[in-house]
């Protein structure tokens, strides 16, 4: 807790001395627009040692503090202005065993959302664009039974029981340093962020109403992503000056 702390004070002080430093007359380069799609890997961090205390105690081994996720985004730059979206789902299931060997778990990830951001600096071949947004998401763990009491499929439909879908939704709020190397309309990205999470329910997959007794996990996480982006912008400075030559 105290190293996400600390690195969330950290990334917030360069976001707003960026900010202070360079807006709005951002770079020799003028206003620029355009827009870019981006696909790539994240990884995120959270702190999941209530969840695992809930685990242990039943049984289970511990779930990895780290989540590894697959996806993408992108969107419209307008008068260095970016608004767009993003989305993510995990990789692989996390499984967790139980040392009676009669049941195990598997934990799954996903969600999307909308980001907006500013092109605080835009040199020939780099962006570099603060955002924030907000991230509909959800955790879904899986307890699978494996001694299942039938295998006849009529009566499964009459009595089905071998898993129970336990789902954690979440509303986040996150603020991110997105950096940006592109080439001829295809390039690289980096992007760190921090999530703040103020909404987290608990629900069974097929009944209604709230679990009750679940694990008050951290509100705090932080991610990395990184992958292939592709798109395109151009500088106004860079424009007017073509046309006046022409």
């Amino acid at each position: 807790m105290k190293r996400l702390t600390i690195l969330t004070v950290v990334m917030l002080s360069l976001l707003a001395g960026v900010t202070f430093a360079e807006f709005p007359g951002i770079s020799k380069w003028g206003a620029i627009g355009g827009g870019f799609g981006y696909t790539g890997f994240m990884v995120t961090y959270s702190d999941t040692s209530t969840l695992n205390s809930f685990l242990k105690a039943n049984g289970y081994s511990a779930i990895d503090n780290f989540d590894y996720s697959f996806g993408g985004g992108g969107g419209s730059v307008i008068n260095n202005f970016y608004i767009g979206g993003s989305g993510f789902g995990s990789i692989l299931s996390q499984t967790s065993d139980n040392a009676s060997g009669n049941t195990y778990l598997k934990r799954e990830t996903g969600g999307g959302g909308l980001e907006f951001g500013y092109v605080l600096l835009h040199l020939k071949n780099y962006l570099f664009l603060p955002i924030a947004g907000y991230t509909w998401g959800s955790t879904t763990y899986k307890v699978y039974n494996t001694t299942a009491t039938s295998t006849d499929f009529q009566t499964l439909l009459t009595q089905p029981g071998n898993m129970s879908e336990i789902k954690n939704s979440k509303f986040s709020l996150n603020v991110a340093l997105l950096n940006i190397i592109m080439f001829r309309g295809m390039g690289l990205y980096v992007k760190l962020g921090y999530s703040f999470t103020p909404v987290s329910t608990w629900s069974l997959d097929g009944y209604s109403g709230h679990i009750t007794n679940t694990p008050q996990e951290s509100p705090h996480s932080v991610f990395i992503s990184a992958g292939l982006l592709f798109g395109g912008m151009k500088s106004t400075k860079e424009y007017n000056v073509k046309v006046e030559k022409k």
